[in-house]
């Protein structure tokens, strides 16, 4: 079974009314301002599940500045996730800067249906991510209730693009050595942290950290799985796309020309994501492309 730990979705009234929103949303419009981009609803994602053979796709929609922009945007994906009958997991909306009032909606809507909380965006939300008595009362949150957070980090090094931002993996080590209860999805390969777990005391203060592969092929080599199972384990890796940003014909094509053990592949692809999400995974696989 293929889960994507890691997609984007929007309200239609977003895809046709781009520009309004890239007016009133400084992120969106850094990563939205070519019209190229693909903006995607709930139905293109399906569409493009079914014929990959994705199972499941975990969705947010994205790290709006404008808190009522944010829950507009989240209760969207959760009446598809709902209608999607077990397709679409949802992701619950935080902004930080809510403060008691925002906390008070995460608690409602973790008890309404949704299965974890992100994507965070510090850049675009403006926050630090450092900032741990403004972070403090939605992380025992998530903990008490056992939602997954998703946290957008970047590499210190390399190229530019739209929405790399600056979260580096100092800050994500201190926020998952600070709050141990709390099960951490570091997006993009965690910016590399998985590297740094050679260093025992930095592995000792990770284990409550996931990495997700979200835009691998924009970013790395496709040999960054097999070099990060050596790393972490298979059993902390989860399959993720970053959909639309990468579409799934070219990223599950580099997958299954990897070279992992059979039992690893089923974890990455599928099964980490399930155990860790709450997600009940059906025999069979749906109609369309990969059967991994």
């Amino acid at each position: 079974m293929i889960v994507d730990a890691h997609t984007h979705v929007f309200p239609p009234e977003v895809a046709s009314n781009r520009s309004a929103f890239r007016e009133d949303d400084h992120w969106f419009g850094e990563l939205y301002a070519s019209p190229r981009v693909a903006i995607a609803t709930a139905n293109d994602l399906l569409s493009a599940m079914e014929t990959a053979g994705v199972h499941t796709a975990i969705v947010a929609s994205f790290g709006w500045q404008s808190a009522a922009t944010g829950r507009f945007c989240a209760d969207y994906v959760l009446d598809k996730a709902r209608e999607s009958k077990g397709r679409l997991a949802p992701l619950a909306y935080v902004q930080p800067s809510e403060g008691g009032e925002g906390v008070r909606r995460l608690s409602a809507d973790l008890a309404r249906g949704f299965v974890g909380v992100g994507e965070l965006m510090p850049a675009g939300q403006r926050f630090d991510l450092d900032d741990h008595d403004l972070l403090r009362p939605f992380l025992h949150l998530a903990a008490e209730a056992g939602a997954p957070v998703l946290v957008h980090v970047s590499e210190p090094v390399g190229h530019l693009y739209p929405g790399k931002g600056e979260v580096s993996v100092r800050s994500m080590w201190r926020l998952a050595t600070s709050f141990p209860r709390v099960r951490f999805v570091a997006a993009h390969w965690g910016g590399g942290l998985p590297f740094y777990e050679l260093m025992p005391e930095v592995r000792a203060g990770l284990t409550n950290v996931w990495y997700d592969t979200a835009a691998t092929s924009y970013l790395y080599d496709p040999r960054v799985f097999t070099i990060a199972v050596q790393l972490v384990g298979a059993d902390r890796i989860l399959f993720a796309s970053d959909y639309p940003v990468l579409t799934y014909r070219r990223l599950l094509r580099s997958v299954e020309r990897l070279d992992l053990e059979p039992d690893a592949r089923a974890q990455i692809m599928g099964r980490n994501a399930a155990e860790l999400f709450g997600i009940p995974l059906s025999s069979g696989t749906p109609r369309g492309g990969s059967k991994m």
